[in-house]
């Protein structure tokens, strides 16, 4: 699973220019996917050490911008 993609949570918030907070948040609410734009890595402990797909994530996040500029 691990590649060049996969990142965990501190570089991801560094990659992504987001905080872990707000990353962990729509990882709750579904917004991120399990298996697809997250997920448990070998030295993956809790949930807080899970690794990102960064291209993925990437993608979410600027449908998630296009439909907030579409709706004002």
């Amino acid at each position: 699973m691990l590649s060049n993609h996969w990142v965990p949570v501190h570089k991801a918030e560094r990659l992504l220019e987001i905080d872990r907070k707000d990353l962990h948040r729509m990882r709750d609410d579904g917004t991120f996917k399990l298996g697809r734009d997250y997920g448990a890595g070998p030295l993956t402990r809790s949930r807080d050490s899970y690794y990102w797909n960064i291209p993925k994530c990437q993608k979410i996040l600027k449908q998630l911008q296009a439909s907030v500029q579409a709706a004002c």
